[in-house]
């Protein structure tokens, strides 16, 4: 994509000091009036503190919080990626699905890796217009208006995929990538605390 070649020709990296997916996933608090939940289905790295995480009602059976742990492992090892999550956010109404909004965020070793995942994204034909934010970010297709919105960008070593459904206001799927990639930005950027322990 243009804006890709053009970050890339500018000689921009992304930062190395990388906190993990769970540090990095907005808080409720981050997010501003209305949103009322951060839920966590599952996320596995090695630079969050527990690096497992899995939803409590997965965890009450330890057999299957192990299976879903492996799985997570699995696609981590065919993504190429060192750390993934996904995350639940709530909006307003709940009920029936209403409001709710889900974040899949994975990170990266380094840009090569990020860049072969991407490529199966990057196709130019297979966008709406391209949204300002992140490093660079595509919607993609919606066959029919009442297909899901997609919504997916790369932020410093780091890929979010975003989704809602079709009744939602795609306008909060971008404010949540925005406040996703301020704390890849603002976090990396941070020097971590002296006693080591993660960042809020």
């Amino acid at each position: 994509m243009l804006s890709t070649a053009c970050r890339s020709a500018a000689g921009h990296a992304p930062p190395t000091n990388q906190p993990g997916v769970v540090q990095v996933a907005p808080r409720v608090e981050d997010l501003g009036s209305g949103w009322t939940e951060r839920r966590i289905v599952f996320a596995v790295d090695p630079l969050d503190q527990p690096a497992e995480t899995a939803n409590e009602l997965v965890s009450r059976d330890l057999s299957n919080r192990s299976r879903l742990l492996a799985q997570v492992k699995v696609a981590m090892q065919e993504q190429g990626s060192v750390g993934m999550g996904y995350f639940g956010y709530g909006l307003g109404n709940l009920l029936f699905s209403q409001g709710r909004y889900d974040q899949y965020l994975s990170r990266y070793p380094n840009l090569a890796a990020l860049e072969k995942e991407w490529s199966h994204y990057s196709n130019p034909t297979n966008q709406r217009v391209e949204p300002e934010v992140g490093d660079v970010a595509i919607w993609l297709p919606r066959p029919t208006n009442d297909h899901d919105h997609q919504l997916i960008v790369r932020s410093g070593l780091y890929l979010m995929r975003l989704e809602c459904t079709a009744k939602q206001k795609d306008e909060e799927l971008l404010h949540l990538a925005r406040k996703t990639a301020e704390r890849i930005s603002g976090i990396a950027n941070r020097k971590a605390p002296a006693t080591g322990a993660p960042n809020p």
